[in-house]
């Protein structure tokens, strides 16, 4: 696997800032989660650059950030496609296992 660096990111379905991979749609009429915004910015453990780029992400309503696990249980708009989040929660990875197992790798 590379050595790329992947970016804190926020999941909106379930919260969490981690680098794990991520199911990114476009979105219509959403509002932003505000319960998401005041956690991020109480974390001291995520420096202060990447927590303002966090909350921009979760002010931004035209995207959305999935876990593919978290996509599939909340319905992933990519039902019976090659980008269908069930395929991947179906194998139980995440983190870099489930990246390189996107990859191929």
């Amino acid at each position: 696997m590379s050595d790329e660096i992947r970016p804190l990111r926020i999941c909106d379905v379930c919260g969490q800032v981690d680098t794990d991979p991520r199911h990114v749609f476009g979105t219509e009429g959403l509002v932003p989660n505000q319960e998401h915004v005041l956690s991020v910015i109480a974390r001291d453990d995520i420096p202060a650059e990447d927590r303002a780029r966090i909350v921009e992400e979760i002010l931004d309503t035209t995207t959305q950030q999935r876990h593919p696990d978290c996509c599939h249980t909340a319905g992933c708009p990519d039902v019976g496609q090659p980008t269908d989040c069930a395929v991947l929660a179906a194998t139980g990875l995440t983190g870099d296992a489930l990246l390189a197992f996107i990859k191929g790798e």
